[in-house]
């Protein structure tokens, strides 16, 4: 890391491609190294990290806007720009510009990143990008930008044996998209605006849309919550009523348990959806030559919410 920054890093927080390449830079480039700061704070969680990797965006929303005025980030800026340069753009790498800012934004609080992803979106949503955009890539762009990353708290002391543990075990989400802190002390929580954490000993926290589960004490604890959220995200939802109902996740219900003991229930729920699919058979048809609509109509949509 130390190398990269010394050789190839300029004043003002870009990268060139190579210490032998100085005719320009790559978007692909600054992107890649403003990830690899973040996932170095977020495994280090050394300050220092995180403001290299805004420095990276502040460099990348300075001089890869799209000239022209429109959406979207060019790919390459060459250090002397010819008389008739015709910037090109990547759908790859504004889709990549959408899901980093947008995590960056979280992580920095900074209203920049996020008008940065916006930016990346309205030009995959652009009438003449958008239909050869990946729909796959679209989708995953379009769900980043409307879901508040699953938030880890760690606090405890950096010296400490089980607080380095609960960090270990928070490192093990298997997904990029998750903000993982780690404050020293409640007093640093508490100026962070955290101040419904409370514990009087090292302990975890799994968080979503400003809601955080009860303490997690042990790294156990934390993994096999980790586990469960990666087999069903929606599980979220259910730690963090643990905090209002007291309730406990359970991911192991026994459905033959239940049919067992309520069966009559289940005898009339199974005539009624026969029922209605009996019902609604002369209307498969319609149903079928519809959903030849829906590619467009979701098109439509995206268009309706980044361009409104």
């Amino acid at each position: 890391t130390q190398w990269i920054i010394k050789n190839n890093r300029t004043t003002d927080g870009g990268f060139f491609h190579s210490t032998e390449d100085r005719t320009g830079f790559h978007l692909s480039d600054n992107l890649a190294m403003s990830i690899a700061f973040l996932t170095l704070y977020r495994a280090t969680t050394d300050k220092k990290y995180l403001i290299l990797s805004q420095q990276t965006m502040n460099f990348i929303d300075k001089l890869f806007k799209n000239p022209s005025g429109n959406a979207g980030f060019i790919t390459y800026l060459p250090s002397k720009i010819p008389m008739q340069f015709k910037p090109t753009l990547s759908t790859y790498e504004n889709y990549m510009m959408v899901r980093i800012a947008h995590l960056l934004y979280y992580y920095s609080e900074n209203n920049t990143y996020q008008e940065m992803a916006k930016n990346g979106m309205r030009y995959l949503t652009s009438p003449n990008v958008i239909d050869d955009v990946q729909p796959t890539m679209l989708l995953l762009a379009n769900l980043r930008m409307t879901t508040e990353p699953l938030q880890i708290i760690i606090v405890g002391s950096k010296n400490n044996t089980m607080a380095k543990q609960l960090h270990s075990a928070a490192l093990a989400y298997p997904s990029f998209y998750v903000r993982i802190e780690w404050y020293d002390n409640q007093k640093a929580l508490s100026n962070a605006g955290k101040k419904f954490l409370t514990s009087h000993k090292p302990a975890a926290y799994v968080c979503v849309n400003f809601h955080c589960s009860f303490a997690i004490f042990t790294p156990q604890q934390l993994t096999n919550i980790i586990q469960k959220l990666v087999k069903d995200p929606h599980l979220s939802r259910q730690i963090i009523n643990q905090k209002v109902k007291n309730l406990s996740i359970n991911t192991n219900y026994n459905l033959t348990k239940t049919l067992n003991k309520e069966p009559i229930i289940f005898v009339i729920l199974g005539f009624f959806l026969v029922g209605i699919g009996v019902a609604f058979t002369p209307y498969a048809k319609k149903v079928i030559m519809r959903s030849n609509r829906l590619h467009s109509a979701y098109y439509n949509d995206y268009r309706a919410i980044y361009f409104a």
